[in-house]
């Protein structure tokens, strides 16, 4: 799958900047890259190599569903290009309410997942406990990636992780003053909690309930709201 550039307007009007490679053609892209390397994606385990914990370290990071949705709207919202998002918060919520948003089911794709934290190969970290706790969270994960690391350069990767100093680190890289208000906009809070500004009253008992119902019969665990 390839993707077309960027459509921009600078001093001279309209023009289109073609996407980095690793968007362009993101397989060719991946299939250069030396090992050992770090792939990223949103994609459900399903839809991976179906052999991939016997022979990669895989890091997953889950996120409380509200939140999770929040974020994943002004994500859509700022790639409008790529997922035609035009309603509103209300309308995008019920889309990932009914798993019919790109990536699938929030449920589906949590639950596999846990089904796998076992594994010697498999690492499931939960967005707000690394929230919590930052550098005993880099610690932990590094040792499950074989990498010891003193604790004067977890200090120094925990400033260097602030959501501030990722965005400004993105945007001098910018190509363009498209690509900069994109990045700058990419790094928007992360942040815990911040659905409380989206959810309330009906709807909030709503996703509450609708919650409260995937969970049970399963021994996954939400310590925060």
């Amino acid at each position: 799958m390839k993707s077309v550039g960027c459509t921009f307007k600078n001093q001279n009007g309209w023009t289109t900047t073609p996407p980095p490679e690793m968007f362009a053609d993101p397989i060719s892209f991946i299939g250069k890259m030396q090992s050992p390397r770090v792939i990223k994606t949103h994609i459900p385990l399903e839809l991976l190599p179906p052999k991939l914990v016997e022979t990669c370290k895989v890091v997953y990071v889950c996120r409380n569903p509200k939140d999770t949705c929040v974020s994943y709207f002004h994500h859509s919202a700022i790639g409008k290009p790529v997922y035609k998002l035009y309603g509103n918060f209300e309308d995008y919520s019920e889309l990932f309410f009914d798993g019919r948003l790109v990536y699938g089911d929030y449920w589906q794709h949590l639950k596999t997942a846990w089904a796998l934290r076992g594994h010697e190969n498999f690492k499931f970290i939960w967005f707000e406990d690394m929230k919590k706790d930052h550098k005993a969270g880099l610690k932990d994960l590094a040792q499950f990636l074989g990498y010891e690391r003193t604790e004067e350069e977890l200090d120094a990767l925990v400033k260097h992780l602030t959501i501030d100093n990722m965005r400004d680190i993105s945007v001098a890289k910018a190509r363009n003053d498209y690509e900069k208000e994109f990045r700058s906009k990419f790094f928007r809070k992360g942040q815990v909690g911040d659905w409380c500004n989206y959810f309330q009253g009906e709807a909030l008992q709503k996703w509450n309930q609708w919650i409260k119902r995937h969970l049970e019969g399963t021994d996954i665990v939400m310590t925060f709201k």
